[in-house]
């Protein structure tokens, strides 16, 4: 069930709500197998995730939307970086605390998951 995948998330939440790719479970808590952290490819499912499924609750279960929340101000405090001379915006990924500037092409998708973060921020 997708909600004790998030209950199980959330147990384990980072503290700047940004999620390695890959989790361990041969224990009775999951825990993380690596330091990657991406809004591309392998992770930015997670983070679209939260926030439909608390639209999907009628807004009523709350925890999806937090950890969208700090996800999101995680995202902005620690991977949003600006491109030199142009001065674009992107979204680096990081592997511990290395940064990798590059975007993956899957961060396309990140513009319509925080358009509707916006549309439906209480």
């Amino acid at each position: 069930k997708t909600e004790r995948v998030f209950e199980l998330m959330k147990s384990i939440e980072p503290e700047d709500g940004l999620y390695p790719l890959l989790v361990r479970n041969r224990k009775s808590k999951p825990e993380f197998a690596n330091a990657k952290i991406s809004f591309g490819a392998m992770g930015d499912s997670m983070y679209e995730y939260m926030l439909k499924v608390w639209l999907q609750s009628g807004k009523r279960k709350t925890m999806y939307r937090d950890m969208y929340d700090k996800s999101i101000q995680g995202l902005h405090d620690e991977l949003l970086r600006t491109s030199e001379p142009s001065g674009l915006i992107y979204v680096t990924e990081r592997t511990g605390s290395t940064l990798h500037h590059k975007m993956d092409h899957l961060v396309c998708f990140l513009s319509g998951t925080l358009a509707l973060g916006a549309y439906t921020d209480p």
